[in-house]
C-alpha cells in the first residue's frame, strides 16, 4: 500500500447511515475538522431536544473525525456517571476522557510517563500519594494539570475530544471541557 492508501482503506470498512437534513451541522464539523488538523483550535456545542438525534450527529462526526486522522476521545457524561456507581463524582467525564487517552498512547511507558508528567508536581504537593481522588490539592491545580496535559498531546497530534450528553456533566468536568474550549 502507498502512503497515501492506509486512510482511504480504513474509511472502507467504516459505514453509517446517512444523515438526513444534517448538512449545515455536518458543514460546521467539517470545517472544524479542517482548522483542527491545521493547528487552530475549535470547539462545537450541539444541542436539541430529547430524541432529536444529537448522539446519532455525533457518531458520525466521530467517524468523520477518524477518516480525516484523528485521534478520537469520546466520553458520555451518563455513561461517566453510571460506571462510577451513580454518583454525581468530580471530573468522572473527565476521568474517562483520560482512560482513553491513555490506552491511546503507545505504550505502558509512553502512559506511566504521561501519567507521570500531570500527577508527580501534584504529588509532590501532597506527600507523594498516587491515589488521585486523595490527592488533597485544590480542583483548580488539577485542572490545570491536566489542561496541560491536553494541550501537550494536541500540540502533537490531531486530537478531537467528543462529549456525549454534556448536560449531565459534573460541574468540576464542565469547568475542565469549557477550559479546554477557551484554549482551543
Amino acid at each position: 500500500l502507498s502512503d497515501a492508501e492506509p486512510i482511504a482503506v480504513t474509511g472502507s470498512y467504516l459505514t453509517a447511515p446517512q444523515l438526513l437534513g444534517r448538512d449545515l451541522q455536518l458543514d460546521s464539523v467539517q470545517r472544524g475538522l479542517a482548522a483542527a488538523k491545521s493547528g487552530s483550535g475549535c470547539a462545537l456545542l450541539m444541542q436539541g431536544p430529547t430524541g432529536a438525534g444529537r448522539s446519532r450527529l455525533l457518531d458520525a462526526c466521530m467517524l468523520e473525525a477518524k477518516l480525516a486522522g484523528a485521534q478520537v476521545l469520546r466520553a458520555s457524561a451518563h455513561a461517566a456517571h453510571s460506571s462510577r456507581r451513580g454518583e454525581l463524582r468530580e471530573l468522572a467525564t473527565v476521568d474517562v476522557l483520560v482512560d482513553e487517552l491513555l490506552s491511546q498512547l503507545a505504550g505502558p511507558a509512553q502512559a506511566a510517563a504521561a501519567v507521570e508528567t500531570v500527577l508527580a508536581p501534584l504529588m509532590a504537593a501532597n506527600d507523594g500519594r498516587p491515589e488521585l481522588a486523595q490527592l488533597g490539592v485544590e480542583r483548580a491545580s488539577l485542572q490545570a494539570a491536566l489542561r496541560r496535559w491536553f494541550g501537550a498531546v494536541a500540540g502533537r497530534a490531531f486530537v478531537v475530544l467528543a462529549v456525549d450528553d454534556v448536560h449531565g456533566c459534573d460541574p468540576a468536568s464542565l469547568a475542565f471541557l469549557a477550559s479546554l474550549a477557551r484554549d482551543a
